[in-house]
């Protein structure tokens, strides 16, 4: 029902972060959405995670040193 969409950055880093309060996962099964999400994220040194619980919703996260980039 609900999205929640999180950017915050400092000196030092970049967070985006993407939470609803959907049905979740039992087990996290990357298809290509997920891969794509992944491989552009790291492509820019980034760091992806997906946290997920079945009835609880789910968590995307990706974070990126900033200072890599200046």
């Amino acid at each position: 029902s609900n999205c929640n969409i999180i950017i915050t950055a400092d000196e030092e880093s970049l967070l985006l972060s993407i939470t609803d309060d959907g049905i979740g996962f039992k087990e996290i099964k990357e298809g290509n959405g997920f891969v794509n999400m992944r491989q552009r994220t790291e492509e820019l040194e980034g760091k992806f995670n997906i946290e997920s619980t079945a009835g609880m919703g789910t968590t995307i996260s990706a974070k990126f040193n900033l200072q890599k980039f200046l």
